[in-house]
Parts: structure tokens; C-alpha cells; sequence
């Protein structure tokens, strides 16, 4: 047992944080975090989070469904840049800019299409487990990028929407202003919400998780664990920079994809080591308190 697989903590929450095609390193980091039997009570996400986050809620976040969820990653790599990020042929010929709410340079039927295949809608609404989908209300697509970091989040939580607008929020959750088109549920429209809440562990803490397991995809992402006061935060962080322009978000080839999962994985496994390290010493001055403690215990009493 270590200190992640403490059976004390009932409830565990899994952050998942916004960065594009940079999401397979969250691939590669929850299998790593599945074959150490980390499971996870309570997960939210930002941006592609979501869909990561969405793929484990359907499941138990088993070693099998983690590999499953590698192995997705590495079909959108086959897929490739062009083949995921197709032009808006409309936007292109009428010669726009994608100045109105649900306009977008990109056709969003790639990632419909993915998101159909792979997810079940209802299994995601009925599971037991707390899934927290952030998005940020939508103006145009030019000004959700200019207060796009100034706007509160939003947050859908999947036990509350029914599968239609299940599916809804997670293709807002994924608009990136101006690359994709806002969504359109019960009336407003909702985008990305990665300019406003890159990392939504916060939420997690708020409705009462105190264990929360972050994983980034930006060096740039501050988590500050004063917001935490009574938390036990682990950040899991890319040993190396792999944030380093805009277009590395967009980034879907296929041999960056699969640096991606083995770099997140591999990455896991060397943190889990070090938390391993940090037990015994733990258990050790533990065993010492006890100690100290029945000692003080047989002291007379005058």
C-alpha cells in the first residue's frame, strides 16, 4: 500500500487539466496510475480533460480500460493533424471570419464522430461516479478569446444532464474559441473554458474532496495549495516542457501521440517511486508517535 492507494480515503478526485492533443500524456499517466490500483471517486476536467475524464467515468478506471483509452489516443494519431482538424469549407469559401456565436474555422464532425464511437452517453449519466465536465459562457469567438480569462466557469455535472446534453457539454468543453463552434445547451452557448480554468481541481475541493490527484498538461498552470487548506494534493507535472507554442495543443501526429502516452506513463512510474520512498519514513515516525504515546501512557500519575 502507498500513499496514493490508502484505503482510509473513501473518496479520491482526479483533475484533468485543458492542453489539446497534449491530453494523450493524461493517457499514458492514468493507465500508469490504473496498474497501481489508484481509483477515483470523483473526476473533472477542462478541455480535452473532459473526454479523458468522460472515457474513465464509463468505466472503473481498470488497467484494461486505461490501455483501451491509450489505444484511442493512438487511433486519433493515425487519424493525424488533417485528418481531425478539418477546415470549415463554408466559413472558407463565404470568405468570414468566425465573428458570431456556433461559427468556426474548423468542422467540429471529426470530434463529434470520435466522441459517438467511443462513449456512452448513458453509462456516463447513471454512473456512480461525480463527473464535473467546466465550460465558460460564449459570446463570439473573438471576445471569448479576449475575457475568455476573466470569465467563471461553468460547471455541468453528467449525473445531472440527460445523454443528449451529456454529449453537448463535453463538444462545448472542447470548443476552443474561433477553432471550433460554441455549443448551444438549454439556450446559452458554452466554449472551452481553458483561458478560465485551465485546471478545475478547485471544484473538486469545494463540494468536499480533500484527496485530489491533478494532472497537467502546461508548465504555466498554478495550483496553489492554499486554496487547499485541508487537502492532500499530488501534482502530477510532464518531466519535460511540452507546451512550448499554441500549435503543440494541435499537434495530432502520430508519433507525437505516442511520445505523449509513453512520456505520461513513464513519468507516473517514476513519481510513484518516489511516493513509495516516502512511506516507510512515514510509517516509521508513526509507529514512534504510538510508541511514544503508551509510554507516556504508563507514566505514574502523582
Amino acid at each position: 500500500m502507498n500513499l496514493l492507494t490508502n484505503k482510509n480515503t473513501v473518496n479520491k478526485g482526479l483533475a484533468l487539466a485543458s492542453g489539446g492533443a497534449r491530453g494523450a500524456y493524461q493517457a499514458g499517466a492514468m493507465l500508469a496510475l490504473a496498474e497501481k490500483d489508484v481509483q477515483f471517486s470523483h473526476v473533472s476536467g477542462t478541455s480535452i480533460g473532459t473526454l479523458n475524464g468522460a472515457f474513465y467515468v464509463q468505466g472503473n478506471g481498470t488497467v484494461r480500460e486505461m490501455q483501451d483509452l491509450c489505444d484511442l489516443w493512438r487511433e486519433i494519431g493515425n487519424i493525424g493533424t488533417r485528418g481531425l482538424l478539418k477546415p470549415n469549407i463554408r466559413l472558407l469559401i463565404e470568405k468570414k471570419l468566425p465573428i458570431e456565436r456556433g461559427t468556426s474555422i474548423l468542422n467540429s464532425a471529426p470530434l463529434e464522430e470520435i466522441l459517438d464511437r467511443y462513449l456512452n452517453y448513458e453509462i456516463i449519466c447513471s454512473s456512480s461516479k461525480i463527473f464535473v465536465i467546466t465550460t465558460i459562457p460564449s459570446i463570439d469567438p473573438i471576445t471569448d478569446i479576449l475575457v475568455g480569462t476573466f470569465q467563471k466557469p461553468v460547471y455541468f455535472y453528467a449525473n445531472k444532464l440527460s445523454p443528449t446534453d451529456l454529449r453537448k457539454a463535453l463538444l462545448a468543453a472542447t470548443a476552443i474559441p474561433i477553432a471550433f463552434p460554441s455549443v448551444d445547451i438549454s439556450g446559452t452557448h458554452f466554449t472551452d473554458a481553458g483561458l478560465s480554468t485551465p485546471l478545475p481541481s478547485k471544484v473538486l475541493y469545494d463540494i468536499g474532496i480533500e484527496f485530489i490527484v491533478s494532472i497537467f498538461l502546461s508548465d504555466s498552470v498554478i495550483q496553489n495549495r492554499l486554496d487547499y487548506p485541508k487537502g492532500v494534493i499530488f501534482q502530477l507535472r510532464p518531466s519535460t516542457d511540452i507546451s512550448k507554442d499554441f500549435f503543440s495543443m494541435l499537434d495530432f501526429s502520430s508519433s507525437t501521440i505516442n511520445y505523449l502516452i509513453d512520456l505520461g506513463y513513464n513519468d507516473v512510474q517514476k513519481y510513484m517511486k518516489e511516493v513509495e520512498k516516502l512511506r516507510d519514513p512515514l510509517i516509521e515516525l508513526n509507529n514512534n508517535r504510538k510508541e511514544l504515546d503508551d509510554l507516556t501512557d504508563k507514566l505514574p500519575i502523582e
